[in-house]
């Protein structure tokens, strides 16, 4: 996970809507199934495709598992955010 961490500390932010955080290889973004709204938890897995694809324009929907390390992969190789 280390190689992704700009990408982690741009996405989680974001995407989840905190800013501090610990994830591993296997984290996944059902691990974060939430967003903070107005300082309230609001549970947030409808728009979650939708948001990425709006910030990073890639879709990352297809990704069975969520896992972080994946998306975090896609993002790096397509999103002009960090190319």
């Amino acid at each position: 996970m280390d190689q992704y961490e700009d990408i982690a500390n741009h996405f989680i932010p974001k995407i989840v809507g905190i800013d501090r955080f610990l994830i591993t290889d296997e984290s996944s973004l059902l691990d974060f199934n939430f967003e903070i709204v107005d300082g309230k938890v609001k549970r947030e897995t409808n728009n979650v495709f939708k948001k990425i694809e709006e910030i990073y324009g890639v879709d990352v929907s297809d990704i069975d598992d969520l896992n972080l390390m994946s998306i975090f992969e896609r993002l790096r190789i397509l999103s002009p955010v960090f190319n």
